[in-house]
């Protein structure tokens, strides 16, 4: 079975780890590199168009290149295709068995004397699948022997990351230092802080900003966040009295423990129950959210937590995003975690943001970035401040508006 396939052949196949048209196929594999490497070659045919091994795609790619997945090719090999097929997770061949039992019930009433479209309709409406997908998993089959059906109609799932629990160590150090995990621009995971980098160009509208959409939502706030955790120790109540049995002592028998007048057990609640509170002063509704530590806490790292669950629940409340033309200004490329002036006179923001998430477009040859912008106190612990209000005022008390008198704020 071949190892190599053209960019048609692959891109039939996209789970969408892949451009999607091959234009921009091509502009990835320059920028890889991958012609360069001996994963890459020329077809023989006159020297025109290249073909790529299988290898430099994702998982679910290879899997369908290998099973055959090619519009309009048979697969040669049976052994080959039933072998992929016997890999695959038990979820996926259950699906492919009750593709299959589709399929086989609209041959049967094609065998019966009814056209193959007629019979599609019917099945459509008596199992619930509309009438494209019945003609995807027909494409899937073509020219292929009835015999091999099952495997060929493996789904195209694409690969999601796997996901794990933190660690309470680990969690405790990000939320404490205000850590941020975000992309290295290549496919690392970079820790870092909110950026103190300026973006190279403020964002006005009107002005350089094509386009504009905000979402502010209440939903995830409350006027008061609650941390409850426990410390491993009486963090300093225990006035160097030692515990009077060691580990390797037995328990106490209940007719041997002598009463006490209950300090010790007060003072052991006292060291190591921990609650710490922080108001948001933008929710006037009593609507109080409750947490719990991950792990073992001390007082400072539970205050910690109940600010970091505060100022981030209100950075995710609020959403703005603007379209800018290009995906740089003289050269500098727009990045995540850059401070942003922003300068909007329909929503009545004019203050410094940091980019939270940006986009890059490439459609019908023009170029444009998305940024989504929030405040820049969602992330980190220094002091909120005048960082929410904007910089400068009118005469009104509002927001500097800039409008040309047309145009009216949102």
């Amino acid at each position: 079975m071949t190892e190599f396939f053209s960019p048609s052949q692959i891109l039939a196949v996209n789970d969408g780890s892949l451009p999607q048209c091959e234009r921009s196929f091509n502009r990835l594999v320059a920028k890889q590199g991958w012609r360069s490497t001996d994963k890459a070659k020329q077809m023989p045919s006159r020297g025109r168009g290249w073909l790529y091994h299988k290898t430099l795609f994702s998982d679910g790619i290879q899997a369908r290149l290998s099973l055959g997945q090619l519009p309009g090719e048979k697969v040669k090999n049976s052994s080959d295709l039933w072998g992929c097929f016997e890999q695959l997770p038990k979820k996926q061949k259950d699906e492919c068995q009750r593709r299959l039992q589709v399929l086989n019930k609209v041959e049967r009433l094609v065998e019966a004397g009814l056209s193959r479209t007629a019979a599609m309709n019917i099945i459509s409406d008596e199992v619930s699948v509309s009438f494209n997908t019945l003609v995807n998993w027909f494409g899937k089959v073509k020219n292929s022997a009835r015999t091999d059906w099952l495997p060929l109609l493996a789904p195209s799932y694409k690969k999601t990351a796997s996901r794990v629990d933190c660690h309470p160590d680990a969690y405790t150090a990000l939320k404490s230092d205000y850590a941020l995990l975000t992309s290295d621009g290549t496919t690392g995971l970079l820790i870092t802080r909110t950026g103190a980098s300026k973006a190279p160009a403020d964002l006005k509208l009107p002005g350089n900003v094509l386009d504009a959409s905000a979402s502010f939502t209440e939903k995830g706030r409350h006027s008061e966040t609650i941390v409850i955790g426990q410390a491993e120790a009486l963090d300093g109540d225990r006035k160097d009295r030692k515990a009077s049995q060691s580990p390797s002592q037995g328990a106490k028998r209940p007719e041997d423990r002598q009463a006490t007048d209950g300090s010790a057990t007060t003072r052991e609640r006292r060291g190591t129950a921990i609650t710490r509170r922080i108001r948001d002063e933008e929710v006037k509704d009593h609507r109080p959210k409750v947490h719990l530590a991950k792990g073992l806490t001390t007082a400072q790292a539970t205050q910690d937590e109940a600010d970091w669950r505060q100022r981030t629940a209100r950075g995710e409340a609020e959403d703005t995003t603007y379209q800018v033309r290009g995906f740089d200004v003289n050269g500098s490329l727009w990045h995540a975690n850059q401070i942003v002036g922003v300068d909007d006179a329909f929503l009545g923001i004019k203050r410094d943001m940091v980019i939270s998430a940006i986009n890059y477009s490439y459609k019908e040859e023009v170029e444009t970035t998305s940024l989504t912008v929030s405040s820049p106190e969602s992330f980190d612990n220094q002091p909120t401040g005048s960082r929410r209000s904007n910089t400068s005022t009118s005469k009104n008390g509002g927001a500097s508006t800039g409008l040309d008198g047309l145009a009216n704020r949102l």
